[in-house]
């Protein structure tokens, strides 16, 4: 049983319970600066919005899978892409070129994430693990969204960085405020 606001909610679905607690802890934090990850894409078509302040849910997600995915904005909370393990998605909904076969797949834990590349306003970096302890590791795929009349490029996938790993990533901003830290656990 959880507390959002006043309403006190029974979840026994496990995806509830996060959303909850998702609920929860974004609408008693204000980011400032955020907005590049206003947007939500997950799960079964399921998707959130986050600039209003308070969550509105979103039914326009291509995503069929559980896990694997992620999704960017830009700095005014635009949608550009998103991913979901397959297929990189364009703002409309739309597959991008050259944007499937990055090397993830819809069901292999925590592993895509979406991010800048720091001091450039239209490049982007998707980092996925490929295989929990392959061979292939820690990659990246780079999209280009000046390309394609802004609706952007995949123009290079699957660059290993580091190999083997384990399927969980993380990002953290440096605190130098500029350089971001991709995080990961090689295997054993």
């Amino acid at each position: 049983m959880y507390i959002v606001g006043s309403i006190m909610v029974e979840m026994s679905n496990p995806y509830l319970k996060i959303l909850g607690v998702l609920y929860f802890l974004v609408s008693n934090y204000q980011g400032l600066g955020q907005n590049e990850f206003s947007k939500w894409y997950f799960g079964d078509k399921a998707a959130i919005d986050f600039m209003s302040g308070s969550p509105v849910v979103l039914s326009n997600s291509k995503i069929q899978g559980l896990d694997n995915t992620c999704s960017i904005a830009d700095s005014a909370g635009n949608l550009l892409f998103y991913y979901d393990g397959i297929q990189v998605y364009n703002k409309n909904h739309q597959a991008m070129s050259n944007g499937n076969s990055l090397g993830a797949n819809e069901s292999s834990g925590h592993v895509a994430l979406a991010v800048r590349k720091p001091g450039t306003g239209k490049i982007y970096y998707i980092i996925t693990v490929l295989g929990y302890g392959g061979t292939t590791g820690l990659c990246y795929s780079i999209i280009d969204m000046s390309k394609n009349g802004g609706l952007g490029i995949v123009t290079s996938k699957t660059q290993t960085v580091k190999a083997p790993v384990t399927e969980r990533i993380i990002l953290a901003k440096h605190a130098n405020g500029k350089d971001i830290w991709i995080i990961a656990h090689e295997w054993n």
